[in-house]
């Protein structure tokens, strides 16, 4: 990887959403931003629903670095196995969601 990019790789990038109603920011890599994206799709939801899941859960004050752990905590998980935080704040991104309910229903597994 080029110097170049290995910087624009890792410097942050400001992304501007609406949470609840109110205008917020995120300072954030690309790496985590595409993670996060694909975490969202992955589940049939929204970014920006996640990150207000994000928010509501979060353990540190800082919004960006939160989403970092929960990207961070996301993908531990699927080394490890167990559930964490992340799972418990997919979940709540997408209750309520239509086209999360729809997927799971094209998805379930027939009862016996």
């Amino acid at each position: 990887m080029k110097q170049s990019s290995r910087r624009e790789y890792c410097s942050t990038q400001k992304k501007s959403l609406e949470i609840h109603g109110r205008q917020t920011s995120l300072n954030i890599e690309p790496g985590f931003w595409s993670a996060l994206q694909k975490i969202a799709a992955a589940h049939n939801i929204r970014a920006s629903d996640l990150i207000a899941a994000i928010q509501s859960e979060r353990l540190v004050d800082n919004l960006s670095a939160a989403v970092r752990l929960f990207v961070f905590e996301h993908y531990r998980k699927e080394v490890d196995g167990e559930d964490n935080f992340a799972t418990s704040i997919i979940r709540r991104a997408c209750k309520g969601n239509a086209r999360f309910k729809q997927n799971e229903k094209e998805h379930a597994v027939p009862s016996r």
